[in-house]
C-alpha cells in the first residue's frame, strides 16, 4: 500500500511533538497550500457528536482532490461516534484522508482494531502495554527493572494481585523443571503474604519480582 493509496491513519503514542511533525507532512503532502485552511478539520473527541463528524466527512473539498480530518483523543469519542467511523473506515471516501489519534494503542479494544485492520498505523513513542505475559518474560530473562515497570502499570491500571500471581503461575509452568519448581515455590511465598496479611499486595509482589529475576540471572550465569 503505497502513500497515495491510504485514506486512513492511525496515530498512537505519547510523543506529540513526532505526532505534529507527521501530521504537518502529511498535510504539505496532500493539502495544497492555498486551499489548506478550507480543507482541514481538527477535532477533539470529547467535542464532537456524531451529527458533525457525519456532516464533516460528507463535505467535499474545496478546489482540492482532497480534504483531511483529524480526530484527536479519539478515545474519547461517543460509542455511536465510533461504531460509525468503525463502519466508514473500510470503505472511506477517496476524497478524505482521515488521521484518528490516540495516546495508548489497546490490542483489545474493538474500535481500534478495526481502523488499524482499515488503515495505517503508526507508532509514536508508545510505552508498550503492560501485561502479566510479558511481564513473566522479562523475569525469565532476568530484567527487574523492567519488570518491576511492568507491575506498577498493572496495578495502577486496576489489576487484581491473584490474578497477578495466577498468570506468573500459568506462564512459569513452562519454564525448566527446576527453575519452574523454584518459581512456584517464591510464588505460593508470595501468596500466602498477601493472604495473611504480613505484607502489603504491592511490596510482596516486588518482593516477588526481586527473587525470581535474581533466580533468573543465577541459571544464566551458571
Amino acid at each position: 500500500m503505497v502513500a497515495g493509496d491510504i485514506l486512513v491513519y492511525v496515530f498512537a503514542g505519547e510523543d506529540s511533538a513526532a505526532k505534529t511533525l507527521r501530521l504537518n507532512q502529511l498535510k504539505e503532502t496532500f493539502l495544497p497550500s492555498d486551499t489548506r485552511e478550507f480543507n482541514l478539520d481538527v477535532f477533539y473527541g470529547n467535542d464532537m457528536d456524531l451529527r458533525s463528524l457525519q456532516e464533516r466527512i460528507l463535505s467535499i473539498p474545496v478546489s482540492a482532490s482532497r480534504r483531511m480530518i483529524v480526530l484527536k483523543n479519539a478515545g474519547a469519542l461517543s460509542s455511536a461516534a465510533k461504531k460509525f467511523i468503525s463502519a466508514y473506515a473500510p470503505a472511506a471516501n477517496k476524497s478524505i484522508l482521515l488521521v484518528v489519534d490516540f495516546e495508548r494503542l489497546d490490542p483489545k479494544d474493538p474500535f481500534q482494531s478495526s481502523l488499524c485492520r482499515a488503515g495505517r498505523l503508526i507508532r509514536f513513542g508508545e510505552t508498550p502495554h503492560a501485561d502479566v505475559f510479558v511481564l513473566a518474560g522479562q523475569l525469565r530473562s532476568g530484567r527487574a527493572a523492567d519488570a518491576l515497570r511492568g507491575l506498577h502499570s498493572l496495578m495502577e491500571s486496576g489489576e487484581k494481585p491473584e490474578r497477578i500471581l495466577g498468570g506468573l503461575r500459568y506462564s512459569c509452568a513452562k519454564w525448566e523443571k527446576g527453575r519452574s519448581a523454584a518459581a512456584f515455590k517464591e510464588i505460593l511465598r508470595c501468596d500466602l503474604q498477601i493472604k495473611t496479611g504480613r505484607l502489603k499486595p504491592l511490596f510482596a509482589l516486588e518482593r516477588l519480582i526481586a527473587v525470581l529475576a535474581r533466580q533468573s540471572l543465577a541459571v544464566g550465569s551458571g
